[in-house]
């Protein structure tokens, strides 16, 4: 009997965590400013740097290059871009115009009673640090779902994941990211209750204007740590 088309085999699941690890490995390199502009890496360079195949290697690599941190080059290899406070502030930009448009999206089809319940308990969860960050994770995954267009979500999911993995490395090397006010993810859930689309639009577009400012000066505080 064949399996279930929606059966995840062992092989699928290690494929996939072999390639979280080459992209968590890049990205802490590029974080720690390791790699400079026009600096080379050829898929068995990869390979032979992450202990794995070439297949998580290659899919690391194009899903680096779709977020602008590297460009692949036919006989040549991976070529690393800039990577700095201004390239992180691009990444933002990019991330803001598709979250402002998916809290628009959201604001004209928001299911009331579920985001009434979301709301409810980001106004009575004072857990601190850690409750923030899980509730940041729930608004954007919610905003991006709500929007109606998969299309949207799934490139927000794809910046979203960066930023997770970002602030990950970041702290497990005792940086602490500067946590924005809980009241930002209630001013944008209530604008989409309300069915205001500019209005949910410019609370996100405030809620990341913010963030960058914190994430670059985790950034910098980051390099100079590791230094």
């Amino acid at each position: 009997m064949s399996a279930p088309v929606n059966t995840i085999t062992k092989s699928e699941t290690k494929g996939f965590a072999n390639k979280t690890k080459v992209v968590r490995g890049l990205l802490t390199e590029l974080l720690q400013g390791k790699w400079q502009a026009a600096d080379r890496l050829t898929e068995a360079e990869a390979c032979e740097r992450f202990n794995v195949s070439r297949t998580p290697v290659r899919e690391a690599l194009f899903e680096l290059q779709g977020l602008g941190l590297l460009e692949i080059r036919r006989n040549c290899g991976a070529v690393m871009l800039p990577f700095g406070p201004k390239e992180l502030e691009n990444i933002f930009r990019v991330r803001t115009l598709l979250e402002v448009e998916a809290s628009r999206l959201a604001a004209l089809q928001a299911d009331v009673e579920q985001i009434g319940k979301l709301i409810e308990e980001f106004e009575e969860n004072n857990g601190g640090e850690e409750a923030y960050w899980e509730h940041d994770q729930q608004l954007h995954h919610y905003v991006a779902k709500s929007s109606g267009n998969m299309s949207l979500a799934a490139e927000i999911a794809r910046y979203h994941n960066l930023m997770q993995t970002m602030r990950e490395i970041i702290e497990e090397n005792s940086i602490n990211i500067e946590v924005p006010e809980t009241g930002e993810h209630v001013e944008i859930l209530k604008c989409i209750k309300t069915g205001q689309p500019v209005e949910a639009g410019e609370a996100m577009r405030r809620h990341l204007e913010r963030a960058v400012d914190s994430a670059v000066s985790a950034m910098e505080s980051f390099r100079v740590a590791v230094a």
